[in-house]
């Protein structure tokens, strides 16, 4: 009991030495009892100072649920369209993009198994600059390897490309984000429209790409055919080996053939070599039929 009381009077003491200077900075100090601060409450028409930062606070995480919401919905939307067109067109696609006529059996023989042409990507005026920028090269067309050769046992299809599946997340938004008043629903509604077109942007910008993707693996293995034609690139060398029978003991493979790509293709810089063809006006390389009919106009 002494020790609270000396305590009780020790820091009175220090109070009354309490000038207004000595108050933490920025702190308001009124002498509130404890009893006043824990019986504080709200009447009638008390200013809020709050509100109006409530208010943004709720627009704020309203907007984004809003936006969010349209965005995924309006991407799914879009994109179920775009699909929709593609199927309808399936025909036309099959015939435009036919990777299987770019394709040819790996072997004699083998009805299931196939040499897919290497990606080759072509570029023109290409430059490039030393480090110290004292130097520079310009080449007319530069060509590299964007895609080896595989041996598959099914051709590509376009559909693989453009009608991947995505999972989207379309979420629902809480409940407590939901306008209340006309004038929320009217924002909600606006922030929504916001949303599914963007969504829209985005689904038709990813078609974009998935196509762009499509015509760089197509037109790469053509363009592949195209130099080896011309003998600027050496071709692909698919070695096989025959076994009529292979066993561990557990198991055991009858007939079994072995297919392996043993020498990848490369381009070849004898200019010597090279054999100019004939090209369309689109610079495009003729099939037979083409030339026979080029050939009998001339």
């Amino acid at each position: 009991m002494l020790k609270r009381m000396l305590l009780a009077v020790a820091i009175s003491s220090v109070m009354t030495q309490v000038h207004a200077d000595d108050l933490t900075p920025g702190v308001q100090y009124d002498n509130s009892s404890l009893s006043e601060l824990q019986t504080l409450h709200y009447y009638k028409d008390m200013p809020l100072a709050g509100d109006d930062d409530l208010a943004n606070k709720r627009h704020e995480a309203m907007r984004e649920a809003a936006l969010a919401v349209g965005a995924q919905n309006g991407y799914v939307s879009e994109m179920n369209k775009l699909r929709l067109q593609l199927n309808s067109e399936a025909k036309a696609m099959d015939q435009l993009w036919a990777f299987k006529d770019l394709m040819r059996l790996a072997a004699p023989g083998e009805k299931a198994l196939y040499f897919l042409p290497p990606v080759i990507h072509e570029s023109q005026d290409v430059t490039a600059h030393s480090d110290d920028n004292n130097r520079i090269k310009v080449s007319d067309k530069y060509y590299d390897i964007l895609k080896k050769e595989r041996l598959v046992t099914n051709p590509p299809d376009w559909r693989e490309y453009l009608l991947i599946d995505i999972p989207v997340d379309v979420s629902k938004p809480v409940g407590a984000l939901l306008p209340k008043t006309s004038e929320e629903q009217q924002l909600w509604s606006d922030w929504v429209s916001e949303g599914w077109e963007a969504g829209i942007l985005q689904a038709n910008a990813e078609m974009t790409a998935r196509v762009r993707n499509l015509g760089s693996d197509f037109n790469g293995m053509v363009r592949y055919l195209r130099l080896v034609g011309e003998r600027k690139i050496t071709p692909s060398y698919v070695a096989s080996q025959y076994r009529g029978k292979v066993d561990d003991g557990n198991s055991m493979h009858l007939q079994q053939r072995t297919f392996a790509i043993t020498a990848p293709a490369s381009f070849n810089g004898n200019e010597k070599e090279w054999i100019p063809l004939d090209l369309d006006p689109r610079g495009s390389y003729r099939t037979p039929d083409e030339q026979r009919d080029a050939n009998q106009r001339r």
